[in-house]
């Protein structure tokens, strides 16, 4: 009786742990994925960052490219006589957000609109995701997106600046974040790096068992918080074991995603010096005929100045549906492409001549 007793128990903690796996790899694991992020990103002296040119991504068994100037999409060929050019530029409200599975962004719906009703338009989408790096973004415009020679460039709202000083770049399946005056801190996260890859067997099992993914997902997620691990920290770190195994565990959970162990001081720029720059480049831009305006969202849909400088409101409701983890989706990227292709063409902000009668 003891053994098929036995028996019994192993085949119930059979089924219950084949359950969980189950039940996890279709709830739980999905919306893990989420959270996966290209390895496309290369570190810049002037913008801090950018996409690697020609590199290559996958989401939904789709795949994407960077083009050959370091932007999501096409290669932006010199500018063909009649037509229009529109640069987007901005942050991941234009590049579209990379961590979703399912990838999109605005400016490839405002491209379609374009060629479906007949205009001879080509949108570049320069944008390029980030926090707290308005400045770069701004840089960005003067440094790369002159050249492309877009009769109009519309701008998210950069005011008032905004500069964290951030680098990004890849270390094998890590997105190394750090403060670009810091190469001591890089090296230590390389590191660490270098100390997990040790056990890389392991993880690759526990990449294939759902259930012990989870724990290390919830272990990491109440005892290593990598945000608030300093430089001073790092030095000490191996002397607590405890620390060193979650930080192990949080380098498996970081794996092609943001690995950033450094408090990022963001220097905030006055609004005055902000506006004053931006009047300078529009100065510059109009010299070469281009237009520009900043964008941001209003609880009115026109042009209008604000502080001298010419802006693009759009009053747009979204649905909680065309959200997922705070950023738009494909949806909501659908809605927001064809509001502003609206108001740029009620606006007329491109001239009649460039529409095929």
């Amino acid at each position: 009786m003891k053994k098929k007793a036995w028996v019994i128990v192993i085949l119930l903690i059979l089924i219950l742990l084949i359950g969980t796996e189950i039940f996890l790899r279709l709830t739980w694991g999905k919306s893990y994925g989420y959270s996966s992020t290209p390895l496309i990103f290369q570190s810049d002296p002037i913008l801090g960052y950018t996409y690697i040119p020609n590199s290559r991504f996958y989401k939904a068994g789709k795949m994407y490219k960077v083009n050959n100037q370091g932007y999501i999409g096409n290669d932006f060929t010199p500018k063909k006589q009649g037509v229009f050019r529109i640069a987007f530029v901005g942050t991941c409200i234009f590049s579209g957000y990379l961590d979703y599975n399912a990838y999109s962004n605005c400016c490839t719906t405002i491209q379609d609109l374009f060629t479906q009703n007949h205009w001879n338009v080509e949108v570049l989408n320069c944008g390029v995701d980030g926090n707290s790096r308005t400045f770069e973004i701004f840089k960005s415009i003067e440094y790369k997106i002159v050249k492309f020679n877009p009769d109009l460039i519309i701008c998210e709202n950069l005011l008032p600046f905004e500069s964290n000083n951030l680098t990004r770049e890849i270390y094998k399946e890590y997105i190394l974040d750090y403060d670009k005056d810091s190469p001591l801190l890089k090296a230590k996260y390389i590191s660490m790096i270098e100390k997990f890859y040790k056990y890389k067997l392991l993880f690759k099992l526990i990449d294939h068992i759902y259930i012990l993914k989870f724990l290390c997902v919830y272990y990491t997620d109440y005892e290593s918080d990598v945000s608030k691990i300093s430089e001073e920290a790092f030095i000490n770190l191996q002397k607590n074991r405890k620390d060193y195994f979650a930080q192990m565990l949080e380098l498996y959970i970081r794996k092609k995603r943001h690995y950033s162990g450094y408090e990022l001081n963001t220097k905030k720029y006055a609004v005055s010096k902000s506006t004053e720059r931006t009047k300078e480049l529009i100065e510059k831009l109009k010299k070469q005929n281009t237009s520009f305006y900043y964008f941001k969202f209003s609880n009115d849909s026109k042009l209008t100045n604000i502080d001298g400088l010419p802006f693009i409101l759009l009053n747009q409701n979204f649905e909680k549906s065309m959200f997922d983890g705070g950023h738009l989706n494909q949806r909501g990227n659908e809605l927001f492409g064809r509001s502003l292709f609206n108001i740029i063409i009620d606006n007329r902000l491109i001239p009649i001549d460039y529409l095929n009668k």
